[in-house]
This record gives C-alpha cells, sequence and structure tokens, in this order.
C-alpha cells in the first residue's frame, strides 16, 4: 500500500496521558483506537479531497480508493494509503461527454478537455446477466462496426498520489493537530462517563 499518512500516538505524551487515567488505565486502549481511528477516517476524507481538485474525478470516487489499515487496542497507529496495485479509474469519471467527433475528458482540472476520435459513451452488460445494470464507461471498436469494443480508462489514484508529496505533507500535518484534539474530547467523554459511574 503506498503509504499517505500513518497516525500514531508520540510515546513522548504518553506519561502525560497515564496520569490522566489513573485509576482507569483499562480505558486507555479504547480512547486510543477510537481517536486513532477517527482521526484516520478525517485523513483519508481530506486526502480524497486534495486529489479531487487536482484531478476531475468526484471525491466520493478517489475516497473509495483509499484505504485505512485501523488502529487496535494493542497497536496504536492506523495507516492511510493506496494499493500499488489500484485500479485505473474509468475515464467516464473524468467528465466525460459525447461529441460529434467522439468523446471529451478532461483529467487535470487545471489543463484543457482532450477528445478521443470515434469514442462513445455507452453501458455495457455482461453477457451472462443481461438483466442487470452494467457499467458505464467510454469505448472505442477495434476495427470495423462488427468487432469488440475496448474501454477507455484515466490514471489510477495511486499513481496520482505517488507525484503528490505535496498532499501527503499537508494530509499529515492536518492528521497530526486532529489526532491530538481528538485524544482530548475521547478521554474527556469516557472519563466523564467512567467517573459518573463510580460515584
Amino acid at each position: 500500500m503506498a503509504g499517505i499518512a500513518t497516525v500514531k500516538f508520540s510515546e513522548r505524551n504518553l506519561r502525560n496521558l497515564q496520569r490522566q487515567f489513573k485509576g482507569y488505565e483499562s480505558a486507555m486502549p479504547k480512547v486510543m483506537s477510537r481517536a486513532i481511528n477517527k482521526t484516520a477516517k478525517a485523513a483519508r476524507t481530506k486526502a480524497a479531497r486534495e486529489i479531487s481538485g487536482i484531478i476531475k474525478v468526484k471525491v466520493g470516487r478517489v475516497r473509495k480508493a483509499i484505504g485505512i489499515k485501523k488502529a487496535t487496542y494493542f497497536t496504536w497507529q492506523a495507516d492511510v494509503g493506496v494499493d500499488h496495485k489500484s485500479q485505473r479509474i474509468p475515464l467516464i469519471d473524468f467528465a466525460a461527454r459525447q461529441t460529434k467527433k467522439g468523446v471529451s475528458y478532461k483529467i487535470d482540472s487545471t489543463g484543457q478537455r482532450k477528445t478521443i476520435p470515434s469514442a462513445f459513451i455507452t453501458t455495457v452488460r455482461t453477457l451472462w446477466n443481461k438483466d442487470a445494470k452494467g457499467h458505464k464507461g467510454v469505448f472505442v471498436r477495434r476495427g470495423t462496426a462488427s468487432h469488440p469494443i475496448d474501454q477507455y480508462f484515466g490514471p489510477s489514484i495511486g499513481r496520482v498520489f505517488a507525484g503528490s508529496s505535496a498532499i501527503i505533507a499537508r494530509v499529515t500535518g492536518e492528521a497530526s493537530t486532529n489526532l491530538k484534539k481528538n485524544i482530548e474530547v475521547q478521554t474527556d467523554l469516557l472519563l466523564k462517563k467512567l467517573k459518573s459511574r463510580a460515584a
């Protein structure tokens, strides 16, 4: 998995946290795993928005390509990243439009639209399940009209992230700030709950 951000707790702050949880030490893993995983989810959303600002793909589509290896009660670390073998995004997702000349699309938000001559947009259904909705895409015929069709794809999310060190830096920086806040929030919530039970 191509790393985007690693969310983990600094051991330098462990003593301070242990003092807060004095008498409730068993609750610490719950607080930490919750705070770290919440921060990781926010980092994934941040990364998706950053990439969506570069390429003409919806945030939700990018977010689906980003995975999270969650923190547990025993491992206080979560990893946010994209699989090196992540599939290329269908060209239909890059603001594809049917024109008289073919299909136009735009990958780079700051670039110009490009056109694939003779391409067309259609929904393809499988031969073994013609009742299924199928999937919509940009296609071109191989040779004559009777020949099979090939689908066009844009870059993969992993490839886009590979050349975006600035985005990774911004996501990591925000995650560090969010983690501190999330730990404080989760700590306050759980300690208040535990102390009210003990009262």
